[in-house]
C-alpha cells in the first residue's frame, strides 16, 4: 500500500542515508581544513601586528579579507556548480570559517 506519507516517509529515510554517507566521506578532511584555518587566522593575527608598524592601513586589511571571504562565499553557495569543483569548495569554505574562528578566538587575548 503506497500512501503519500509512507513515500514521505521513505524519501526522507534515503535522502538521509546518502547525506549520512556524504558525512562520513567528508568530516575528516572537514575538520583537518578546519584546523588548518583556525591555525592560518590565529597567524595572521600573531602577524597583524607587525603590519601595523608598516604604513599599511588596518582598514586595507580588512576590506581585502571581507572581499576574499565574500568571493569564497559566492563561489561556494552559488547554486550552479560542477560536481568535482563542490568537494573542493567544500574545503575552501571550511578552511574560510576556521579561520574567521581563529579571528575570534584570537579578539579574545587579553594583554600583550
Amino acid at each position: 500500500m503506497q500512501t503519500r506519507l509512507f513515500r514521505i516517509i521513505r524519501q526522507i529515510f534515503l535522502n538521509s542515508k546518502s547525506q549520512f554517507a556524504l558525512f562520513q566521506n567528508l568530516f575528516t578532511a572537514s575538520l583537518f581544513f578546519l584546523f588548518i584555518g583556525f591555525v592560518t587566522g590565529s597567524s595572521f593575527c600573531t602577524i597583524l601586528g607587525l603590519i601595523r608598524h608598516s604604513n599599511l592601513w588596518d582598514g586595507l586589511v580588512i576590506i581585502f579579507m571581507l572581499v576574499l571571504f565574500e568571493r569564497i562565499g559566492k563561489q561556494v553557495y552559488n547554486r550552479v556548480q560542477s560536481s568535482k569543483n563542490t568537494r573542493f569548495l567544500k574545503f575552501i569554505n571550511c578552511w574560510k570559517t576556521g579561520i574567521l574562528l581563529g579571528f575570534f578566538v584570537d579578539a579574545f587575548k587579553v594583554g600583550g
